[in-house]
């Protein structure tokens, strides 16, 4: 019936989730218990900070969707006359969460580089420093990145 479709759906949006999202690193799922475990490293599959978890449930929580947590993992269970509209909301949300988060996680590495970055100068070290300074510069790439993806359809589609 509608829960096994509509729990289809929603696993299928939460795996294009974990596609496009490092932070995701594994999704599962049976009818429409679903939950997504988040990440610090898909390698070592160690969970991640309690702030990054915090920002993806604050912000699908902003986009009017409510999830639980416990731990890492972020928990989704609709009630069972969940419409595929309202899978789509569900998953539009946990992406503008995701990306909320990633940037948050994008924001820290570039200050913590660019103290790194000042004690080496301080410290006369001017290779230690210029490899600091190409990370850097490439953590503020990759922010940007995520702030054209921010300001586009994503946080559209969760507002929506």
């Amino acid at each position: 019936g509608n829960a096994a479709a509509r729990g289809a759906e929603l696993l299928a949006g939460l795996e294009g989730l974990k596609a496009k999202h490092e932070l995701v690193g594994d999704v599962r799922g049976l009818g429409l218990m679903c939950a997504l475990e988040l990440v610090a490293d898909r390698k070592t599959k160690a969970g991640a900070a309690k702030d990054v978890v915090a920002r993806v449930y604050d912000t699908a929580y902003e986009a009017g969707v409510m999830v639980r947590t416990s731990g890492s993992n972020v928990i989704i269970s609709p009630p069972l006359v969940i419409t595929a509209d309202d899978v789509g909301r569900i998953v539009a949300a946990l992406d503008a969460g995701l990306l909320a988060a990633a940037q948050a996680v994008e924001h820290y590495e570039m200050s913590r580089y660019g103290t790194l970055k000042a004690w080496a100068l301080k410290l006369n070290l001017p290779k230690a420093a210029k490899l600091l300074d190409q990370t850097l510069n490439e953590e503020r790439k990759t922010d940007e990145s995520l702030t054209k993806i921010a300001e586009t359809a994503v946080n559209y589609e969760a507002a929506a």
